[in-house]
């Protein structure tokens, strides 16, 4: 029996319910190996829609809710499955006609567009011999913005078999070991993976002071703003370049000028800065400058160490 077109309306609502608040499942199943089927219908267990038929399985009689669908009416022939795939594909949630794992369609990993909307990101997950300590598989994974890796079983039951033998590869080719934690593989450095994975928007510029007897200086002319796109490894050589040695809670910034010929010759000091706008398209947080700054192996601030010991002094005294 062909699907109503009221049960067709109240799923399709129920579902796109669902998906909205997981809009990464579909990569994570693919991810994972698993079958869209296997999404779509896990996607309609979620939604909480009460199921049953029109003969013996109808609704508890003292259920007043609107959502029941007579789900084995429309058994024959799949008419439900149908249904459901035909409401994740218009979600963007259908990723081929595979029936079964094997026929998944692999991910890839693209520089740039590694990241999701929900803050995980794609990256490679490689197994390594125990012999030689060469690769021997490698699978496109999702890391979970919570330190969470899926990827698909036959690569997950290798590692179970033999710890210690796999890590993460991130964008830029960095290595990055993993371990279970109880029943989850995480990364054992999220946070070091994070910031060398990630895609920044920074505005660049520098301010140039003529040393006087005013505490601050004479500053030169406005600074000229330049912003640009950047991964990990560019505002490391950024960095080194002019000298950022410090970062507090929004900027990387260079603090002692004294090595440079302006400062010799003219007395002019430069200073460096680099405000980071967002991070893989959304705006950065404290915590994402703090692992950007400890990846480059720069100080924080003063007043965030003080904030830091503060916090401490807090744990302590409970």
């Amino acid at each position: 029996m062909k699907i109503s077109d009221d049960h067709y309306r109240l799923l399709a609502d129920k579902l796109n319910e669902t998906i909205a608040k997981n809009p990464a499942a579909a990569t994570e199943y693919q991810a994972a190996g698993l079958s869209p089927k296997r999404l779509r219908w896990d996607f309609l267990w979620s939604s909480k829609i009460k199921i049953g038929d029109s003969i013996g399985m109808g609704p508890d009689p003292h259920y007043k809710g609107t959502t029941f669908i007579p789900i084995y009416d429309y058994a024959n022939d799949d008419h439900i499955d149908t249904a459901l795939r035909k409401i994740c594909s218009e979600a963007g949630c259908d990723y081929g006609a595979a029936k079964d794992a094997s026929m998944v369609p692999k991910l890839a990993v693209v520089e740039g567009k590694q990241f999701l909307p929900t803050g995980s990101s794609l990256a490679e997950l490689v197994y390594k011999s125990g012999v030689t300590d060469e690769p021997e598989a490698r699978r496109v994974c999702v890391v979970t913005a919570n330190n969470k890796i899926y990827c698909d079983q036959d690569m997950v039951a290798l590692l179970q078999a033999n710890e210690r033998s796999g890590y993460i590869e991130d964008v830029l080719g960095n290595q990055h070991e993993i371990s279970y934690n109880g029943a989850n593989l995480e990364i054992d450095d999220y946070h070091d993976f994070a910031a060398k994975h990630s895609t920044y928007v920074a505005k660049v510029y520098s301010v140039s002071v003529r040393d006087t007897d005013d505490e601050h200086g004479e500053a030169l002319g406005e600074p000229d703003f330049e912003t640009d796109t950047y991964d990990f490894d560019s505002i490391r050589s950024h960095a080194l370049n002019v000298g950022i040695s410090e970062y507090n809670s929004s900027t990387l910034y260079s603090t002692d000028p004294s090595g440079t010929r302006d400062h010799y010759e003219k007395g002019i000091d430069v200073y460096h800065y680099m405000d980071i706008e967002s991070v893989n398209g959304l705006p950065a947080t404290h915590e994402q400058i703090a692992a950007l700054g400890t990846a480059l192996k720069i100080s924080p601030s003063y007043d965030m160490r003080l904030q830091g010991a503060e916090s401490q002094n807090k744990l302590r005294l409970g």
